[in-house]
């Protein structure tokens, strides 16, 4: 199959205003298109010229090889970890700044904007211009964490997404060079595994990365702020945040030991327990009252299907909704589904490599292998801009509902100051 044939419609980010990127407005028409038919793959868009395979395998593979050089002079291994750095620091670096700035400044400063309003009203006179900065404080930090997070997070699942892209062309590139001697000793299995499994784990894991990042700036401010508002009574709760840790890490092992100690018991042992007091009337007694308490469990069961079986229909009603809208059939939310053919053609490389090198068609497979991993890139970059463009504008609606909320509460009181 020649993928450089196929022409797919331009990525409509690429010539997108800031305003609409900031709002992912651009990608509305495609939730218009999908309402109105299934989408197909031909409705899918081009790939930015930064995501295009062939050039992340590339760069990838060039600093790759300056680590390998590295180590034969100094001795040390090759440092993968570095390698990923020096493609993607810049864009990593301006997230973490997104990320320390939306911690530690606009959530630090949205409560206490919020108890000096609690404050305001609290006091017997109401200081009009007091109370109305305070509530345009609160309301604009609420837009402002909507407008920082929601990008943020798009761009590092858009980072996630260039260094699983570059990793599985390397390991690719590489399986084509392998040995006879270490091709005995590797299967298809072992690298689709990588493929699906360790470099899936970028778009799973990095998400985490700013805030360990920003976590340390944003404990030193709180516990200023703590410090100042309740003095060394803060000191407290501090002194147990490791316990979490050693819950974590101990509780697995504890858990398996008490399960050692779980044995049977014999029926002869519960006919001896009942039957201690030697009455008989007593022993039916008991079992009669368990019938009863299983008959009210069991009846339980129906008023707690009458809300879940609710749930479940808005469920699907929200599936049905996010199938209409979804970039590729909902496929592409599963990471797996969306890469099968790449996965199929890896396998498929791996069991007749023999008769590739002897054809010299790694040049045709390679091209291949790029074109299913850009159009699994096309349909993942439209999933998670999908996925942002609906949490920015739920985000959006709540703070408005926030502003209007703030700001009726003194209307409301200016209107009874007025009426006094």
């Amino acid at each position: 199959m020649d993928f450089t044939a196929k022409k797919l419609p331009p990525n409509p980010s690429r010539g997108a205003n800031p305003i609409s990127k900031l709002l992912f407005l651009w990608i509305i028409p495609f939730f218009t298109k999908g309402y109105k038919k299934e989408l197909q793959e031909e409705d899918l868009c081009d790939i930015l010229k930064e995501d295009e395979t062939e050039r992340l395998g590339n760069e990838l593979e060039i600093y790759w090889q300056n680590e390998l050089e590295k180590a034969k002079l100094t001795g040390k291994k090759p440092s993968l970890l570095r390698a990923l750095l020096k493609i993607s620091w810049k864009t990593f670096f301006l997230v973490v700044i997104v990320y320390c700035v939306n911690q530690c400044v606009i959530m630090t400063c949205q409560p206490i904007f919020l108890r000096l309003l609690i404050v305001t009203f609290n006091e017997r006179e109401i200081d009009d211009w007091k109370a109305y900065t305070y509530a345009g404080a609160v309301s604009l930090t609420a837009f402002l964490n909507t407008l920082t997070l929601h990008p943020g997070v798009f761009q590092i699942f858009h980072l996630a997404m260039k260094l699983r892209v570059a990793t599985s062309t390397l390991i690719y590139r590489k399986s084509l060079r392998l040995s006879k001697s270490a091709q005995n000793k590797t299967n298809s299995g072992q690298i689709v595994n990588l493929l699906s499994n360790d470099c899936t784990r970028f778009d799973t894991t990095i998400n985490f990365v700013p805030f360990i990042v920003s976590a340390p700036f944003q404990f030193a401010i709180l516990m200023y702020i703590l410090y100042d508002q309740i003095g060394p009574a803060c000191l407290a709760g501090v002194a147990f945040v490791t316990e979490d840790k050693q819950v974590i890490e101990k509780g697995k092992p504890v858990e398996q030991e008490e399960k050692k100690s779980g044995g049977s018991v014999t029926a002869r042992t519960y006919w001896e327990y009942f039957t201690a007091g030697h009455s008989v009337f007593g022993f039916f007694s008991v079992v009669f009252t368990f019938c009863i308490c299983q008959v009210f469990v069991s009846g339980n069961d129906y008023w707690l299907s009458y809300w879940t079986n609710a749930e479940a229909k808005r469920k699907d009603l929200e599936n049905n909704v996010t199938i209409c809208t979804d970039p590729n059939d909902k496929a592409c939310e599963d990471t797996y589904l969306a890469r099968s053919p790449l996965f199929t053609h890896v396998a498929a490389t791996i069991q007749g490599l023999t008769t590739i090198r002897a054809c010299k068609s790694q040049h045709i497979l390679v091209q291949q292998f790029e074109g299913h991993q850009d159009l699994h890139s096309s349909s993942w970059y439209l999933f998670i801009a999908a996925n942002r463009c609906f949490g920015i504008w739920l985000e959006l609606i709540s703070d408005i509902f926030l502003v209007l909320v703030a700001f009726s509460f003194l209307l409301i009181s200016s209107c009874k100051h007025v009426i006094k």
